[in-house]
């Protein structure tokens, strides 16, 4: 429902299919799966460079795969992983060379631990109490942060399904290359809270696994009618406490300003 005209969901919309290919390639190898998904990841990181703490999943699945001993399949990812790399370094510098070059010489982005150092980093907190309440009151909201926390924390209780192999930990992957990221640009992340997007894929599974915890908890007994009615409450304090009070952040024109500018030019 975000009004501000930003790149982020086209970021992530283009970099969660490129990865889901570049998984399922890992399992099923296929060219179709290998181009297709290199060419989505690029291009979702070329839209927003704020998704590059995900190139840790490709990396993560060439290592299981060089690991089994399926050096092939394992090198043919990592190929596809240096072409990202390389499309994104030449899309930045592109980038750069624009904003040095042309009016108004202007480069977006400030506030990296290459110009802060550890130092502020570690007397600001690692800014979270920004990062908590931006999580709170504005992305997703006290329920939702309250599952994904439980499903992080609370150990597998189901076994995994047949075949899915390292594709379990992908989230958890997902979460630590997102967390690097931040660590080299907490203070960037915070000031422009859309770069909190790229948080979105590992909450929403550690929440859900969560909310089916909850809602049907492994070996205990429990009718059908007590099953809804825990999915029931859980879905109407998402509603309650989440998505209602958001809305209204959510619909908010931080940026109305550049857009009417970008429409007049």
């Amino acid at each position: 429902i975000d009004t501000s005209y930003l790149p982020d969901a086209a970021m992530l919309g283009l970099a969660l299919p490129g990865l889901w290919l570049l998984a399922r390639h890992s399992q099923h190898p296929r060219t179709g799966r290998l181009v297709g998904g290199t060419a989505l990841l690029a291009l979702g990181l070329m839209t927003k460079p704020s998704g590059l703490g995900v190139l840790v999943v490709p990396a993560y699945l060439a290592a299981t795969l060089a690991l089994r001993g399926e050096g092939a399949r394992a090198a043919r990812l990592a190929g596809g992983l240096v072409v990202v790399i390389a499309l994104v370094a030449l899309s930045l510098a592109w980038a750069r060379y624009l904003g040095t070059s042309y009016p108004p010489y202007h480069i977006a982005g400030t506030g990296y631990l290459w110009q802060d150092g550890w130092a502020e980093l570690v007397a600001q907190g690692f800014y979270l109490d920004r990062v908590w309440r931006l999580t709170t009151v504005w992305l997703l909201g006290w329920p939702l942060v309250g599952l994904a926390l439980v499903g992080l924390v609370r150990p597998r209780t189901r076994p995994a399904p047949a075949g899915a192999g390292p594709l379990v930990h992908l989230p958890l992957v997902w979460l630590l290359g997102c967390l690097a990221f931040y660590l080299v640009a907490a203070r960037e992340v915070t000031q422009n809270m859309w770069n909190l997007h790229i948080f979105s894929l590992p909450v929403a599974a550690f929440a859900g696994r969560a909310f089916v915890d909850l809602v049907m908890p492994l070996g205990a007994r429990s009718r059908p009618a007590g099953r809804f009615a825990r999915g029931l409450v859980l879905l109407a304090a998402v509603t309650w406490f989440s998505t209602i009070p958001l809305v209204k952040f959510m619909k908010t024109d931080y940026l109305g300003p550049s857009r009417l500018l970008g429409r007049e030019m």
